[in-house]
Protein backbone atom coordinates (compact mmCIF):
# COMPACT_ATOMS: atom_id res chain seq x y z
CA UNK A 1 0.00 0.00 0.00
CA UNK A 2 1.24 3.49 -0.85
CA UNK A 3 1.64 5.13 2.55
CA UNK A 4 -0.48 4.37 5.59
CA UNK A 5 -3.87 3.17 4.30
CA UNK A 6 -3.14 4.91 1.00
CA UNK A 7 -3.08 8.44 2.50
CA UNK A 8 -0.73 11.16 1.30
CA UNK A 9 0.03 14.84 1.78
CA UNK A 10 0.18 16.69 -1.53
CA UNK A 11 1.64 20.16 -2.05
CA UNK A 12 1.25 22.23 -5.22
CA UNK A 13 2.86 25.62 -5.94
CA UNK A 14 1.69 28.37 -8.24
CA UNK A 15 3.86 29.32 -11.18
CA UNK A 16 7.12 31.13 -10.53
CA UNK A 17 6.87 31.48 -6.75
CA UNK A 18 9.61 29.09 -5.59
CA UNK A 19 12.53 29.12 -7.98
CA UNK A 20 16.01 27.60 -7.93
CA UNK A 21 18.19 29.96 -5.91
CA UNK A 22 15.35 31.00 -3.58
CA UNK A 23 16.45 32.17 -0.13
CA UNK A 24 14.04 29.67 1.49
CA UNK A 25 16.13 26.82 0.09
CA UNK A 26 15.43 24.71 -2.95
CA UNK A 27 16.10 21.35 -4.54
CA UNK A 28 17.26 20.74 -8.08
CA UNK A 29 15.94 17.83 -10.06
CA UNK A 30 17.70 14.63 -9.01
CA UNK A 31 19.81 16.82 -6.68
CA UNK A 32 22.16 17.78 -9.50
CA UNK A 33 22.94 21.03 -7.71
CA UNK A 34 23.38 21.15 -3.97
CA UNK A 35 21.68 23.69 -1.70
CA UNK A 36 22.37 23.73 2.01
CA UNK A 37 19.25 24.00 4.14
CA UNK A 38 15.54 24.08 3.45
CA UNK A 39 12.60 26.34 4.30
CA UNK A 40 12.95 25.57 8.03
CA UNK A 41 16.73 26.14 8.08
CA UNK A 42 17.31 28.36 5.04
CA UNK A 43 20.72 28.83 3.44
CA UNK A 44 22.57 32.12 4.08
CA UNK A 45 20.80 35.13 2.55
CA UNK A 46 21.95 35.74 -1.03
CA UNK A 47 24.09 32.60 -1.26
CA UNK A 48 22.50 31.66 -4.60
CA UNK A 49 21.56 35.18 -5.80
CA UNK A 50 23.02 34.62 -9.28
CA UNK A 51 21.01 31.43 -9.77
CA UNK A 52 17.83 33.15 -8.55
CA UNK A 53 18.43 36.01 -10.96
CA UNK A 54 18.90 33.58 -13.87
CA UNK A 55 15.76 31.67 -12.80
CA UNK A 56 13.68 34.86 -12.79
CA UNK A 57 15.03 35.87 -16.19
CA UNK A 58 14.23 32.42 -17.64
CA UNK A 59 10.55 32.66 -16.66
CA UNK A 60 8.26 33.25 -19.60
CA UNK A 61 5.44 34.66 -17.46
CA UNK A 62 5.05 36.60 -14.23
CA UNK A 63 4.75 34.69 -10.98
CA UNK A 64 1.20 33.87 -9.89
CA UNK A 65 -0.18 35.17 -6.58
CA UNK A 66 -3.86 34.39 -6.01
CA UNK A 67 -6.19 36.97 -4.53
CA UNK A 68 -8.40 35.85 -1.60
CA UNK A 69 -11.37 35.48 -3.98
CA UNK A 70 -9.36 33.40 -6.44
CA UNK A 71 -8.03 31.16 -3.64
CA UNK A 72 -11.55 29.93 -3.02
CA UNK A 73 -12.27 29.48 -6.73
CA UNK A 74 -9.07 27.48 -7.27
CA UNK A 75 -9.49 25.50 -4.04
CA UNK A 76 -13.03 24.48 -4.93
CA UNK A 77 -11.94 23.47 -8.43
CA UNK A 78 -9.22 21.20 -7.01
CA UNK A 79 -11.59 19.65 -4.46
CA UNK A 80 -14.32 19.00 -7.01
CA UNK A 81 -11.98 17.31 -9.48
CA UNK A 82 -10.37 15.16 -6.79
CA UNK A 83 -13.79 14.05 -5.54
CA UNK A 84 -15.06 13.54 -9.08
CA UNK A 85 -12.15 11.11 -9.58
CA UNK A 86 -13.52 9.19 -6.54
CA UNK A 87 -10.58 10.14 -4.34
CA UNK A 88 -11.14 10.69 -0.66
CA UNK A 89 -9.93 14.17 0.27
CA UNK A 90 -10.34 15.37 3.86
CA UNK A 91 -8.54 18.73 3.98
CA UNK A 92 -7.29 21.39 1.61
CA UNK A 93 -5.73 24.82 2.08
CA UNK A 94 -5.16 27.27 -0.76
CA UNK A 95 -3.16 30.41 -0.04
CA UNK A 96 -1.66 32.96 -2.42
CA UNK A 97 1.11 30.70 -3.70
CA UNK A 98 0.50 27.08 -2.72
CA UNK A 99 -2.02 24.38 -1.98
CA UNK A 100 -1.84 21.57 0.57
CA UNK A 101 -4.22 18.62 0.57
CA UNK A 102 -4.61 15.42 2.52
CA UNK A 103 -6.15 12.65 0.45
CA UNK A 104 -6.30 8.92 -0.04
CA UNK A 105 -4.74 7.99 -3.37
CA UNK A 106 -4.17 4.30 -2.67
CA UNK A 107 -1.64 2.59 -4.91
CA UNK A 108 -2.28 4.92 -7.85
CA UNK A 109 0.29 7.38 -9.12
CA UNK A 110 -0.76 10.69 -7.57
CA UNK A 111 0.72 13.00 -10.19
CA UNK A 112 -1.74 12.33 -13.04
CA UNK A 113 -4.68 12.58 -10.63
CA UNK A 114 -3.43 15.87 -9.19
CA UNK A 115 -2.58 17.01 -12.72
CA UNK A 116 -6.25 16.69 -13.71
CA UNK A 117 -7.25 18.78 -10.70
CA UNK A 118 -4.63 21.41 -11.59
CA UNK A 119 -5.85 21.46 -15.19
CA UNK A 120 -9.45 21.89 -14.07
CA UNK A 121 -8.48 24.80 -11.80
CA UNK A 122 -6.55 26.36 -14.68
CA UNK A 123 -9.59 26.22 -16.97
CA UNK A 124 -11.84 27.70 -14.28
CA UNK A 125 -9.38 30.57 -13.83
CA UNK A 126 -9.06 31.03 -17.61
CA UNK A 127 -12.83 31.60 -17.75
CA UNK A 128 -12.29 34.37 -15.20
CA UNK A 129 -9.66 36.01 -17.40
CA UNK A 130 -6.41 34.51 -16.07
CA UNK A 131 -3.76 34.38 -18.81
CA UNK A 132 -0.65 32.22 -18.65
CA UNK A 133 0.28 29.25 -16.49
CA UNK A 134 -1.25 28.78 -13.06
CA UNK A 135 0.87 25.97 -11.58
CA UNK A 136 4.40 24.61 -11.61
CA UNK A 137 4.81 21.36 -13.53
CA UNK A 138 4.77 18.83 -10.71
CA UNK A 139 3.48 18.35 -7.21
CA UNK A 140 5.16 17.10 -4.05
CA UNK A 141 3.70 13.90 -2.67
CA UNK A 142 4.57 12.68 0.83
CA UNK A 143 3.36 9.38 2.19
CA UNK A 144 1.45 9.38 5.46
CA UNK A 145 3.24 7.00 7.82
CA UNK A 146 0.59 6.36 10.51
CA UNK A 147 -2.56 7.78 12.12
CA UNK A 148 -0.58 10.27 14.23
CA UNK A 149 1.14 11.59 11.10
CA UNK A 150 -2.26 11.93 9.41
CA UNK A 151 -3.74 13.99 12.25
CA UNK A 152 -0.59 16.15 12.39
CA UNK A 153 -0.83 16.91 8.66
CA UNK A 154 -4.57 17.61 9.00
CA UNK A 155 -3.82 20.17 11.72
CA UNK A 156 -0.95 21.64 9.70
CA UNK A 157 -3.26 22.21 6.73
CA UNK A 158 -5.88 23.92 8.92
CA UNK A 159 -3.20 26.19 10.42
CA UNK A 160 -2.82 27.84 7.02
CA UNK A 161 -5.97 29.84 7.83
CA UNK A 162 -3.64 32.10 9.82
CA UNK A 163 -2.01 33.06 6.48
CA UNK A 164 -5.37 34.00 4.90
CA UNK A 165 -5.64 30.67 3.11
CA UNK A 166 -8.99 29.33 1.95
CA UNK A 167 -9.61 26.19 4.00
CA UNK A 168 -11.87 23.26 3.13
CA UNK A 169 -12.49 20.06 5.12
CA UNK A 170 -14.59 16.97 4.53
CA UNK A 171 -17.12 18.33 7.07
CA UNK A 172 -18.22 20.97 4.57
CA UNK A 173 -18.71 18.59 1.68
CA UNK A 174 -18.98 19.81 -1.88
CA UNK A 175 -22.31 21.60 -1.43
CA UNK A 176 -21.63 23.95 -4.34
CA UNK A 177 -21.97 21.09 -6.84
CA UNK A 178 -25.43 20.57 -8.30
CA UNK A 179 -26.83 17.06 -8.60
CA UNK A 180 -25.41 15.40 -11.70
CA UNK A 181 -22.76 18.12 -12.08
CA UNK A 182 -19.57 17.25 -13.93
CA UNK A 183 -16.56 19.56 -14.06
CA UNK A 184 -16.16 21.26 -17.46
CA UNK A 185 -14.24 19.16 -19.95
CA UNK A 186 -15.01 15.84 -18.19
CA UNK A 187 -16.93 13.23 -20.18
Amino acid sequence: MWGWNGWCHIEIHTYGTWLPGDDRGWRSRHHRMHCEGDYRNPPPQGQHADLLSRSKTARKHEEVHLSPQHREVVGRAVVEMMTWQNLEIIALSMDAVHCHMLCRIGEQDARPLVGRAKKHAYHVMAKLGHVGPLWVDKCYVRRIENREHQTTVFGYILEHAENNAWIWTFREGVHWRAEGYRPPGVQ
